[in-house]
């Protein structure tokens, strides 16, 4: 889910990974939450934009399943998979428009899995 972290500086390695009982609890892809007082004068804060994701099994697949979720639960995944059968399959008559989107669409969904994988591997190394 879409948090929000007060922090006097921002991880070195991009995120923050903690035990809290039996629940490991990840805070990632921070950006500067910015916000104005009632006349418009900015606020100075140390607010930032995160998403936080919890987990119980802390095992590399339940961490990377935990982050992808996050975003993309099972039926925006199952859409998306299906939308890109649909884009590869030369045969069917739907638009080069949406052909196009679906293609984008499953691109982006891949990206965010490699950066899934790619932080879960991180944070299990720093785990153990």
């Amino acid at each position: 889910m879409k948090s929000i972290k007060s922090l006097n500086e921002l991880p070195i390695n991009g995120y923050i990974a903690t035990r809290e009982g039996n629940v490991l609890r990840m805070f990632f892809s921070f950006e500067k939450h910015e916000s104005n007082d009632m006349d418009g004068i900015p606020i100075v804060d140390n607010n930032y934009w995160c998403r936080s994701v919890d987990t119980i099994d802390m095992s590399y697949e339940s961490i990377v399943d935990a982050i992808i979720t996050d975003i993309y639960p099972l039926s925006s995944q199952y859409a998306i998979l299906a939308n890109k059968n649909l884009a590869d399959d030369a045969t069917n008559d739907i638009t080069e428009e949406k052909r196009n989107n679906y293609i984008n669409e499953y691109n982006t969904f891949q990206s965010y899995r490699f950066f899934a994988k790619d932080l879960a591997s991180k944070i299990i190394n720093e785990l153990h």
